[in-house]
Parts: structure tokens; sequence; C-alpha cells
């Protein structure tokens, strides 16, 4: 994690590793708020990451078409369960989990991204995710007052916080793109030649998945948005 308020090194680390497994198998797939809910119920079992994948990549090297469906971690958390309990044993105890309400972090990072544009309208843009971001965190705050009390609650209410990002990072987007033309919009959809190249390697919904990935990035690139886009990377 590249922010203030990340996980520790051991989460931090855990989960890097992952998303490096998880594209090793789908390119263009990114970690949801509910992969990372798992992987962290993972980690806190103090599991090795490399371990945990290669387990996995023997499970399914033994049953090849158990992923057709769509690569879902959340397929994976019974061998993940099975893995742990016969490794529980075996592992030292960590200390326990820091928590941090990760609200509060990216609430920070909307308003310093507000105060450093100079583009009125995206100004004000970013002063409607910052107010929908607040009600989502108050939401969320009156619906359980005990995610510091367990890994699993924190875990959670970390997913909500990524969940709101990821959508009003759409929201966003749309508002900055309402002030271009549609042919200075089109560039955003246009792809180097490595891109083209790489898109043919790709199934439909990958290269649909990929073309969004890849045009998100030049707005938040071209508006200055880059580092809220990748807040929680």
């Amino acid at each position: 994690m590249n922010n203030s308020n990340s996980l520790d090194p051991f989460y931090a680390q855990f989960i890097l590793s992952f998303q490096a497994w998880v594209q090793s198998h789908d390119p263009v797939r990114q970690l949801s708020p509910n992969d990372l809910y798992y992987l962290m119920m993972w980690a806190e079992n103090g599991v090795d990451a490399r371990a945990l994948t290669d387990h996995f990549d023997r499970f399914l090297s033994q049953h090849p078409n158990y992923m057709k469906d769509g690569f879902r971690l959340s397929s994976l958390r019974f061998e993940a369960e099975k893995f742990i309990v016969q490794r529980r044993q075996a592992m030292p105890a960590r200390e326990p989990l820091k928590v941090y309400d990760p609200f509060e972090g990216l609430l920070k990072k909307i308003e310093t991204s507000g105060q450093a544009q100079t583009n009125e309208h995206v100004r004000e843009a970013l002063r409607m995710m910052w107010r929908n971001i607040r009600t989502i965190h108050r939401q969320a705050l009156e619906a359980s007052d005990a995610w510091r009390t367990s890994a699993a609650a924190f875990y959670h209410f970390k997913a909500i916080a990524i969940s709101a990002h990821l959508a009003e990072c759409e929201k966003l987007f749309a508002c900055c793109l309402e002030m271009l033309t549609p042919n200075e919009c089109a560039v955003f959809d246009q792809l180097s030649p490595q891109d083209a190249i790489h898109l043919l390697s790709l199934g439909p919904e990958a290269a649909t998945a990929y073309r969004k990935m890849q045009r998100h990035q030049k707005i938040a690139d071209y508006f200055h948005l880059s580092e809220l886009w990748h807040y929680f990377d």
C-alpha cells in the first residue's frame, strides 16, 4: 500500500503478492473489495502468500475448469481454509491487527486533491465526491460501531471504503469528460501499438476491462487525479 494509512508491511506485501499471482492468471484482473476481504482474512492467519498461491496452483492444475466462469478468490476460500488448518500448528503467532479508519485518509486525499486542482469544474466534482464519501462513511459507522473489535469487522469496513472510492471515481471521471468535446474525449480511447497488440491476446470481457482501465488512467493523468485514483493501491 502506498498511502500513509496503509496496512502494516506484512499485509501490504501479502496483498501485492496476490495481485501479481491473480494477474498471472488474468492479466487485467484487479483485486475487488471482496477479494481484499478474503486476503486480509487469510493474512491474519499468518500464512505465507507464496505457500498459499503454490497450493492454489496445485489445486487449479488438478481442476483445470474450476475458474471457467471467472477468476474469483472467493471460489478458493474453502481450499484456503483447508490449507490454513493444516499449517496452523506450525505458524508463529502474529501481533494483533492495528486498525484505522480508511475513510478518514480517503476524505483527506480528496480534500488535498481539490486544493491542488486548478479547474473549477473538477474542483466542484471533487467537492461532491467528498460529500458522498462522507455520507457513506457516516452510514457505515451507524450500521456498525464494532469495526475496531475484530479483524473480520475491520476488513468489511475497509472493503466498504474501497468500493465507495471506486464508484465515486467513476462519477468523478464522468464529470471531467462533460467539459470536453467529443473529439477531445475520443483521445482517451486511443490505444498505443503495444496496447493494441495486447488486446489481441484477450477475450471479449477481458478486452473491455482493459480498455476501461486504460481510459480511466488517461483521464486521471490528464486531470491530475492519478494519486486519488490509485489511493488504495
